[in-house]
């Protein structure tokens, strides 16, 4: 009499719990202990049920103490892979189905998702050294990695008693439910999936454990049961027998060919979350580090985890971003000459850091070297995000449009803050051919409104400066060649012939210095205020009369954002992008034009749009809500966006 054991697949704590403790009821009431396959962090919204949800185990302790009983009780655990999410259309050595989490992917990656898993279950209280392979897809790599990773055995493979493969103890599973009963000899393991079983199942079972109880025994007893080297003819034969049975069930059912549409459907819960992968320099105070704060302040951190890969020492905003739970990583910074170690040390990222779903590249300096690292180590989805129109002049400039070339080409998604920013980066052809998505920057406009008590920080830091009724003319950003502060100091040298003014700069950057030495050479320096970088900039917008803004090249700035939303009228460089000027406080002008000219549209912009009378200029906020630059908006499409890039990946 073949004897069979009983395995059960997809346990989290999202599950039906309703169905399965029904089948649950039936193993305990015929003494049957079986093994059951826990996923350590599901992403998979297939195994998150709408119903029969229990809500203790959102508690992870409970959910610990309930695996601690079942193993007490008898039963024992297999690792059911990382996160049940399949990202490869390969078949392995088993091929019962064509995708798979594991079998395509690299060793390293491998290796480190099954580390990672064993780690999670030990954290659990459930420590295993058995895999369950989601989709019975597993390769070389696999058994490599699991042996490296500590473990012995694999609940998968077609015989009559286990064997032994490449160093493994296999426990095989049944060909043929209908065959089995009526073997007479030999072991097998049938595998259920009880989200899947109605009551006709239910009755099936509890009927076979009735009439043949004797056939089923404890997982525990296959566990213990002697193994036996097996040859590679029975290798092949089993790889066949399992093509033959993927074939028949793709002949009654093409669909089930397809892998299913397991990535996000719906939203994940419980532990499953889309991991995005930002690439950006540092966390400074810039202004796509502060544009990528506010949505991550905003973000469904329930079912969206932000990470960042840098290469800049620590910067303004990095506590807060571990603070919000984003993991923070480092490589070594691109300098050209170092470019087989910068691609190595990528690769080596990617190889050892597996569960990334979307790698979303700011550094678009280097995106065409990451960003195919990332693809070829199994990452579904790249996105090359464009938020400069220009490059730093001289040879270093010319370096950077070399090692971006192709880079169109290069990744899944193409995204620009402006259509300026979208040519500068991926090319008038790709940006023609609508390649490229246009995303703002958008701010949390609701910071800078010239409310109340918004207009009354202004005037405290007025108060606090000494400022008293003095023109204060005002910029916001980093010290950089791009910025042009050259030229807006000749323009304030200019202004201060005129009135009683100060200028304030807000922000920090390597070139500082030179500023000051240039202030102290056209004898203004007791006039210009540096505050340094100001994480909350609000108060200095609604302290400021006008603010000037040179700049030689920008992508989208998000200041001419700010400060229209503030109701803080702008002059700004015909450099910058018309995509910005949403409201009538931004005014350009071209670099052509003297500083006098710079000064005189200036000292009428501030005399047109009164700092007094600010609180009237509300209706600017609204109207830039409604042109999409609000990021509680824009976080929600974002949101959406990657939920259909990896839907789309997976079809």
């Amino acid at each position: 009499m073949r004897k069979i054991a009983i395995r059960i697949d997809d346990i989290t704590p999202g599950m039906d719990w309703v169905k399965f403790s029904r089948f649950a009821g039936l193993l305990d009431r015929y003494g049957i202990r079986p093994l059951i396959g826990v996923i350590p962090k599901n992403a998979d919204p297939m195994l998150e049920a709408k119903e029969g949800r229990n809500p203790a185990f959102a508690d992870p302790s409970a959910y610990a103490a309930w695996l601690k009983e079942r193993r007490e009780a008898g039963w024992t655990i297999a690792l059911h892979g990382y996160r049940h999410v399949y990202r490869t259309k390969r078949s392995g050595l088993f091929p019962l189905n064509s995708f798979s989490e594991y079998a395509g992917r690299p060793y390293e990656w491998q290796r480190k998702a099954l580390e990672a898993g064993r780690k999670a279950l030990r954290a659990l209280g459930a420590d295993t050294d058995i895999f369950m392979a989601p989709a019975h897809s597993f390769d070389l790599n696999t058994l490599r990695a699991l042996k490296d990773a500590g473990f012995r055995y694999v609940t998968d493979g077609f015989g009559s008693a286990p064997y032994l493969r490449d160093g493994l103890c296999f426990l095989p599973i049944s060909f043929l439910r209908s065959r089995e009963l009526k073997e007479k000899d030999g072991v097998t393991t049938f595998v259920l999936h009880t989200w899947e079983m109605e009551d006709a199942d239910f009755a099936r079972y509890e009927e076979l454990f009735r009439t043949q109880r004797e056939r089923f025994i404890d997982y525990s007893e296959l566990l213990s049961m002697k193994a036996e080297e097996r040859g590679a003819a029975e290798n092949a034969a089993e790889y066949l027998a399992a093509k033959g049975k993927h074939l028949a069930s793709v002949l009654k059912d093409p669909g089930s060919a397809k892998a299913p549409l397991n990535v996000r459907t719906r939203k994940p819960s419980g532990n499953g979350k889309i991991r995005v992968l930002q690439v950006i320099g540092g966390l400074s105070v810039g202004g796509a580090e502060s544009r990528i704060m506010d949505i991550l302040r905003l973000l469904d951190r329930e079912h969206f985890q932000y990470d960042f890969l840098l290469n800049e020492a620590p910067g303004f905003y990095e506590e807060e971003a571990k603070a919000l739970g984003c993991h923070v990583y480092r490589t070594v910074k691109y300098r050209f000459y170092n470019r087989a170690r910068y691609e190595r040390e990528m690769r080596e990222f990617f190889a050892t850091h597996p569960g990334i779903d979307i790698v979303q590249g700011h550094s678009t300096n280097t995106a065409a070297l990451y960003l195919p690292i990332a693809k070829a180590a199994g990452v579904p989805v790249t996105i090359a995000h464009a938020r400069s129109a220009g490059v730093d002049p001289g040879i270093k400039g010319a370096l950077v449009k070399l090692t971006r070339r192709g880079l169109a080409k290069k990744t899944d998604y193409c995204w620009a803050c402006s259509g300026e920013a979208a040519e500068a980066v991926f090319g008038a052809e790709a940006a023609k051919a609508g390649r490229v998505r246009l995303i703002p920057n958008a701010v949390d406009l609701d910071r800078f409104a010239p409310l109340k008590e918004h207009l009354e920080a202004g005037e405290d830091l007025r108060r606090t400066m000494k400022l008293g009724d003095k023109l204060v003319v005002g910029h916001v950003g980093r010290f950089h060649y791009a910025k042009n502060h050259e030229f807006l100091l000749e323009c304030f040298a200019e202004i201060r012939k005129k009135r009683d003014a100060v200028l304030m700069l807000v922000g920090e950057g390597e070139l500082e210095a030179q500023i000051r030495e240039k202030a102290r050479a056209l004898g203004i320096e007791k006039s210009v205020i540096f505050t340094g970088r100001q994480g909350e900039p609000a108060p200095y917008y609604q302290a400021m009369d006008v603010l000037v803004f040179p700049s030689r090249y920008e992508g989208l700035p998000g200041t001419i954002v700010e400060s229209q939303a503030s109701g803080l009228p702008a002059l700004v460089s015909e450099s910058v992008t018309k995509d910005v000027k949403v409201t009538e406080l931004a005014e350009y002008l071209p670099l052509t034009k003297s500083p006098t000219a710079w000064a005189e549209e200036a000292l009428k912009l501030a005399d047109r749009y009164p700092r007094t009378k600010r609180a009237e200029l509300s209706r600017c906020t609204e109207q830039l809500k409604k042109a999409g630059f609000d990021v509680k908006s824009q976080v929600r499409m974002l949101e959406q966006l990657y939920r259909e890039m990896l839907d789309a990946k997976d079809r």
